[in-house]
């Protein structure tokens, strides 16, 4: 990944966080999953280029039994192709995967690769259709602990059963925030062909003024 500079445009840093468990599986979830990223992606690179002094990275975690990186590092919007996800065990191990990116968004001092330098707070886009099998929120707390985690734009898209599971949206409040408008955040689709139709992610209205405005800096202030 080129080095970031705030000469070079301010960066801003996408995570997919994408169930692959057996349930996926079920009435094509993940196929759909699929095809809402690709969708997606291809929309956020039209509206990339309205914006070329906003530096995009994207990067995929998958998790089942534990979690991988799909990706080796974060790649430029403009060069990345979305991978195509497969069914890839039975547990959904959440926690697993909410650690590793905790473990990136930290300073690069610490060994992550957020920037101490301005940059877009971090968008967060997690799809399940299931209650978390591991510890997730020992998970959910690591996030937390990091600045940029703690800061980051989250977002949740309920699946299959998840989409009527009061617990499992309950723990998906949590992840987004438990905000006010953590309605807004939670997107819940019982049917999962519903999702290839909706226009939530990304468009004009996406991310608000702030993406906008070329000289807003949405850095939160550093710790002394």
């Amino acid at each position: 990944m080129a080095e970031i500079t705030p000469q070079s445009g301010t960066p801003l840093y996408f995570i997919w966080i994408c169930d692959v468990s057996d349930d996926m599986g079920h009435g094509n979830r993940i196929d759909e999953m699929n095809k809402v990223a690709e969708k997606a992606i291809t929309s956020l690179k039209e509206f990339n280029k309205k914006l070329p002094n906003l530096q995009i990275f994207m990067r995929t975690i998958k998790f089942s039994r534990g979690a991988q990186w799909v990706d080796n590092d974060f790649i430029p919007l403009m060069e990345y192709e979305w991978k195509t996800l497969e069914i890839d065990g039975g547990t959904t191990d959440l926690g697993a995967a909410l650690c590793k990116v905790a473990d990136v968004l930290r300073f690069k001092k610490d060994g992550g690769i957020m920037p101490e330098v301005r940059s877009k707070i971090p968008h967060l886009i997690l799809i399940t259709d299931g209650f978390p099998t591991d510890d997730w929120e020992s998970g959910l707390k690591k996030l937390m602990s990091t600045l940029w985690g703690e800061k980051s734009d989250r977002i949740a898209v309920a699946l299959g059963d998840a989409a009527n599971d009061e617990t499992t949206l309950t723990i998906l409040k949590q992840f987004v925030g438990d905000v006010r408008d953590a309605g807004e955040k939670i997107f819940c689709a019982s049917n999962p062909t519903i999702i290839s139709q909706w226009e939530w992610f990304p468009g004009e209205n996406y991310g608000g003024k702030r993406w906008k405005e070329e000289d807003e800096d949405n850095s939160p202030p550093l710790p002394k």
